[in-house]
């Protein structure tokens, strides 16, 4: 069976091993809307590979460039309307980023 990215497979604390961050980072992101996993019937929170690639280029963000949060958000606001265009600035603007 195939998966795709956007497939929601692990659960926190595979999320946190995957990212190597602490479960309750990975909260703080979702509280302040940068991530949104999928949530079972049961509110259990899922991530999918598109999440795990997100939550590790917010931890570069926050590491490397000195973001913060609300700093992250705007990026990611301006990067989904550069996408619209079809424009991909995420490599132009961070070159030193590695997935």
């Amino acid at each position: 069976m195939k998966y795709k990215k956007s497939d929601p497979l692990f659960i926190i604390s595979v999320a946190s091993q995957l990212t190597k961050l602490h479960p309750r980072t990975l909260m703080l992101y979702e509280k302040a809307g940068l991530i949104t996993p999928f949530r079972t019937k049961t509110g259990r929170r899922r991530y999918s590979q598109a999440d795990i690639d997100k939550i590790k280029f917010i931890h570069y963000l926050t590491q490397k460039k000195r973001a913060n949060l609300a700093g992250i958000k705007l990026i990611f606001e301006i990067m989904k309307l550069v996408g619209k265009y079809n424009l991909k600035i995420k490599s132009k603007l961070f070159p030193d980023f590695e997935s």
